[in-house]
């Protein structure tokens, strides 16, 4: 168990107090649809910047996940943080293609519907976002939950914390629109850095502490063969390098910028390097401990364990728990909102022209949206349940949810640059997308029945592949076709 004094607790408590107060700052200027959703597009690129940092710096898939994969794996982990930082630079590269869309108010589904001239495909294409997004919301209530069974919660009341982390997360988002959340995320990354910082500097280049207790010496695990090694790069490589176009909240973020008329280099190039900086933190921390010879259950956390290790002066503990509970906020109220947009305007396809709607049915939506936010808070509140009681590993399950996330990439290559066979493939890409998506989550199911690792690590490789090949057919066959 993690020990936090009074002091510990009191920053603790503030986290998300303050970030629903800052929240409700945002509120004043939330008129229409433009204003809940992407703020009006004047958004300050500070405001920007804290959104990006704030969505991507999660509790659950980057501080949690990442010191577990580096203790089982070792420095192959650090390809993640490359490919982060390789794939903001690759997004900044090629925003001249996406540009277009944004500046006539489209973002990723409506793009994708109008350059495959498919509006089934934006059907798809949003299903599958509400799908991730829910699965990564759910993740970072997971973590939430971990981290208060470490401060000596009983995992009975789990079900109490999700209700509780949703009802939270999702009433300040309610309130706030994305503004509020930009606000709020700006206060809460300040304490997800220091964390990042904090652990980071306890695991590398000092070892922080003198002595291993005597009963936590043993053997780490054995690291992977070559084999699995290449493989989990490459998943990585599939997962991160495309990452910034397949989810709807980079294009949001886009759309919400003062400035978007302008290239994305400058924040994008620089956040994302801090990223890969803060990314590492947590790698250290797994490779500190198999530098120490410490052997960790399987059923356990390393994370957990090298805090457990660490004899900090409060509220030193109060600020990096804090900084876990702020970077699993701004992850989740950023997706409930990108969530509800995409019910929105994309499943439900309601029109975005607001020039001839009335005052009162502008409310209308935004009501709508407020609504699909909160559900979409206690339904990722009931994913983190069903993991915390499934018990599978979390590595697993951050695959599945972002396994399918990968299939919008080949398309809108397609689209970007060879627009005339796009219009020619809706039907195609829906398919591609469904097969893959299918393919991801088989492989994941298949790896727990019948208990096959390479199977749930080449997800993201077998749902990228399936795209690929069925767009292949689809662009030979309508070759033949036209011959």
């Amino acid at each position: 168990m993690i020990s936090m004094t009074l002091a510990d607790w009191l920053v603790l408590t503030a986290i998300p107090i303050i970030a629903a107060i800052l929240a409700i700052f945002g509120r004043s200027q939330n008129k229409g649809w433009r204003g809940y959703f992407i703020a009006q597009g004047t958004l300050s690129t500070t405001s920007v910047v804290s959104t990006y940092f704030g969505a991507n710096l999660t509790f659950t898939t980057i501080f949690l996940l990442l010191a577990h994969e580096a203790y089982y794996r070792g420095a192959c982990v650090f390809v993640v943080p490359v490919f982060w930082f390789l794939g903001s630079c690759l997004f900044s590269i090629l925003y001249n293609h996406i540009q277009p869309y944004v500046a006539k108010g489209q973002m990723l589904h409506q793009a994708l519907a109008e350059g495959f001239a498919s509006p089934q495909l934006q059907k798809w294409a949003s299903c599958w976002t509400i799908i991730g997004f829910t699965g990564t919301v759910g993740l970072e209530f997971y973590g939430a939950m971990l981290v208060f069974h470490w401060l000596g919660l009983p995992s009975g009341y789990d079900v109490t914390l999700g209700l509780v982390l949703a009802a939270c997360c999702a009433a300040f988002t309610y309130i706030g629109g994305f503004r509020g959340v930009a606000i709020s995320d700006f206060f809460l990354d300040i304490f997800a850095l220091a964390a990042a910082i904090i652990i980071g500097y306890l695991a590398y280049p000092r070892d922080g502490l003198s002595v291993v207790p005597a009963e936590l010496v043993g053997s780490p695990p054995p690291l992977p063969d070559i084999t699995e090694s290449v493989l989990y790069a490459l998943g990585m490589a599939l997962l991160f390098i495309p990452f910034h176009f397949c989810v709807l909240d980079s294009w949001q973020r886009c759309a919400a910028w003062h400035k978007k008329e302008k290239s994305i280099a400058s924040w994008t190039i620089s956040g994302g390097a801090l990223l890969a900086i803060c990314y590492s933190a947590p790698i250290f921390v797994g490779l500190w401990l198999r530098r120490h010879n410490i052997e960790i259950a399987h059923s356990d956390q390393p994370l957990r364990v090298f805090l457990s290790l660490q004899q900090l002066p409060a509220p030193l503990t109060g600020i990096i728990i804090a900084g876990f509970i702020g970077a699993m906020l701004s992850t989740a109220d950023e997706l409930l909102n990108c969530s509800a947009l995409t019910v929105v305007f994309d499943l439900l396809q309601v029109p975005r022209d607001h020039t001839t709607r009335s005052a009162t049915d502008e409310r209308r939506i935004v009501v709508t949206g407020q609504l699909y936010t909160v559900f979409f808070g206690f339904l990722s509140a009931f994913v983190a349940i069903l993991a915390i009681w499934l018990k599978r590993p979390i590595s697993d399950i951050a695959i599945a949810v972002f396994s399918g996330q990968v299939v919008f990439f080949l398309p809108l290559c397609l689209q970007f640059f060879w627009p005339e066979k796009a219009k020619a493939l809706g039907s195609t890409a829906s398919l591609a997308m469904v097969l893959a998506f299918v393919t991801g989550l088989a492989a994941v199911v298949s790896s727990w029945v019948w208990n096959i690792r390479l199977l749930a690590e080449s997800a993201p490789l077998l749902s990228f592949f399936t795209v690929l090949v069925v767009l292949c057919i689809g662009l030979l066959r309508s070759v033949y076709i036209a011959r």
